[in-house]
């Protein structure tokens, strides 16, 4: 609905129905309960981003109206724009949940978290959350209504678990702020969605097709019928992929890293004569990145064509510009494993490709842990099982030389 907000526009509105200003874009006023919300949102970096301004009749349509233009304005000046009001910190449950996760973002989760962690908390709060728990009082929502926001991501499980662990999160923060009484979160007894593993690993056979089709793609795909392969005829094509992306894929094979990683690793950070890259900053912080002597023949086959193409750039794959690095791979990733005939297969799996053979030829979990920067033992037991074989043949060499005495 749009129109223009006033005192009797908000309170003459219906429940379940929210209402866009039409004098200011953004700014709106929703009831889904008893009481009208005044709300303001934004795009800002490609992001949606919501804001609870307050409640009827605490706040009148002129003064949310004014607060909704502050932020507002720093919107489309590329601001970061602040919350021009202190949120209320009463225990009587004056305090709403949308004004609390705003809170818990600028103060909480944006000095502590990374930039990608801090955007899916972001996103999950707007498309997920505070459209059911925005406008609810911080100390009346109760287990039902936690329930009820789980339940409506049931088809996507492990979307739902991420929303309902950062609403806990968010509520035991404001435990310490002293908000809520201690344990009176109400996420405490929901049980979680069962995830399944998304790990994917690779055959023999499976490796082999994959390092056909990046020969194929390098060398370019010579009337390939795209259609055949499930494949987009927009984004099929004849010519050889790009080096960046054919290199970026088989770093990533070589060395078990993540994508960001190598798609932005640069010259300076590595150290040819010990074979590492020492990275500033990773999703588990600062880390060293180990490479192979494949992965440095790789390199110093890559760092002869950037000096040619782009010898000003610090990145190993450059972008578009000297200051950006690579970001091309999605097409070219799609059309070499469609050719390999691995639909299923992300990017992110090459990373337990690498694991798991390593684990498989019988490399202990810690050495294979610290390779691939796991904080926790516990994340690389995920690839345990693919050790059998070589314990086994420990197992069988032992009591076959026993055996002998007996």
């Amino acid at each position: 609905m749009k129109g223009v907000i006033t005192d009797g526009t908000a309170t003459a509105l219906p429940r379940n129905q929210v209402l866009w200003d039409d004098l200011d874009p953004g700014f709106g006023v929703r009831r889904q309960r008893e009481i009208a919300v005044f709300i303001v949102r934004y795009r800002q970096n490609g992001v949606r981003r919501h804001i609870t301004l307050g409640r009827q009749p605490e706040l009148t349509a002129a003064e949310a109206r004014s607060k909704a233009r502050v932020i507002l304005d720093a919107a489309r000046k590329q601001e970061a724009p602040q919350v021009p009001w202190d949120i209320p910190r009463s225990k009587s449950g004056t305090v709403y949940f949308g004004e609390i996760a705003e809170r818990y973002l600028h103060e909480f989760a944006k000095p502590r978290k990374k930039p990608s962690s801090l955007l899916a908390d972001k996103r999950n709060l707007e498309l997920h959350i505070l459209p059911l728990l925005g406008q609810l009082k911080l100390g009346q929502i109760d287990r039902s209504d936690i329930a009820k926001m789980h339940a409506t991501q049931s088809s996507t499980p492990i979307a739902a678990n991420r929303c309902l662990a950062l609403v806990s999160h968010i509520f035991t923060v404001a435990e310490k702020w002293g908000l809520l009484e201690r344990g009176a979160s109400p996420c405490r007894g929901i049980d979680r969605f069962r995830e399944k593993p998304r790990d994917r690993y690779l055959t023999d056979e499976e490796l082999q097709r994959l390092g056909e089709a990046l020969r194929i793609a390098a060398d370019g795909y010579g009337g390939i019928n795209w259609a055949a392969y499930s494949v987009a005829q927009h984004v099929g094509r004849q010519t050889a992929e790009d080096w960046r992306a054919i290199a970026a894929i088989r770093l990533l094979l070589l060395t078990g890293a993540r994508m960001t990683e190598i798609l932005s690793l640069r010259w300076d950070w590595i150290d040819n004569r010990l074979g590492i890259a020492r990275l500033p900053d990773s999703k588990s912080g600062p880390k060293l990145l180990y490479l192979p002597e494949t992965a440095m023949l790789l390199l110093e086959e890559i760092k002869k064509r950037v000096l040619k193409d782009h010898p000003t750039s610090p990145f190993v794959l450059p972008g578009k510009t000297d200051s950006a690095f690579f970001q091309g791979l999605f097409h070219p990733w799609r059309r070499i494993r469609a050719l390999a005939k691995l639909h299923d297969l992300r990017i992110h799996d090459l990373r337990h490709v690498y694991a798991s053979t390593a684990v498989s030829e019988g490399d202990s979990l810690y050495i294979v842990g610290r390779i691939l920067g796991h904080r926790q033992l516990s994340t690389t037991e995920r690839y345990a099982h693919l050790a059998i074989g070589p314990v086994r043949e420990v197992a069988n060499r032992t009591a076959t030389k026993l055996s002998r005495f007996l």
